[in-house]
């Protein structure tokens, strides 16, 4: 008689019928009410105190991930921003480059009427 409460007790029919999902303390197999009623005080602390450490532990974790992660974000934030203006100076070098060519300051200068004399062109030595 005693085994067929217990197995009503764990069925979900019956759970259902009742309205009550708890797991009675009576239900648990003997065999774990035996070890956790032989625990000590000081085990029990020390258990407790072992899973609130693990849980700590698990949290440190994902808090840590979570700044590794926000940090490499930021870091490429940077070197987008860093791509990007290589860029614009470059574009700004060629941009200085062609208004400086010779073809383009001789266009220029022929345009406003002067000439270009090739002897009075000196270069720069060290």
């Amino acid at each position: 008689m005693m085994a067929s409460r217990n197995h009503r007790d764990l069925d979900s029919r019956s759970a259902l019928q009742s309205e009550s999902f708890r797991i009675r303390l009576n239900t648990l197999s003997p065999l774990l009410r035996k070890r956790f009623s032989k625990l000590t005080h000081i085990e029990r602390i020390f258990y407790g105190t072992v899973a609130v450490a693990a849980l700590f532990l698990a949290l440190s974790l994902v808090f840590v991930r979570m700044r590794v992660l926000q940090f490499q974000s930021s870091t490429n934030n940077l070197r987008i921003e860093m791509t990007n203006s290589q860029t614009q100076i470059d574009q700004y070098q060629q941009t200085l480059n062609e208004l400086t060519s010779n073809g383009k300051a001789g266009q220029s200068a022929v345009n406003a009427g002067l000439t270009s004399d090739a002897n009075n062109i000196l270069k720069a030595s060290k």
